[in-house]
């Protein structure tokens, strides 16, 4: 299986989606997306919404150019 990842957020995400599986398939305690929540939203938290924010910009400056960061 080939995994393509278009920019920098899914690439980061791939890595901490991929720290969390490890972690669960060691502990076979909770659920998967339960671990992934916990990893995203609590242990990474800032990181996470500073890679959204890059993303979106990104996407906004790719779509509407300069003005477009005016969205935000």
């Amino acid at each position: 299986m080939k995994v393509i990842l278009d920019n920098e957020l899914e690439k980061w995400a791939w890595g901490m989606m991929m720290r969390a599986h490890h972690k669960w398939e060691k502990n076979h305690g909770s659920l998967l997306q339960a671990q992934m929540e916990c990893f995203f939203f609590y242990l990474f938290k800032e990181e996470t919404y500073q890679m959204i924010d890059k993303e979106v910009e990104a996407m906004l400056m790719e779509a509407y150019g300069p003005e477009g960061l005016d969205v935000i």
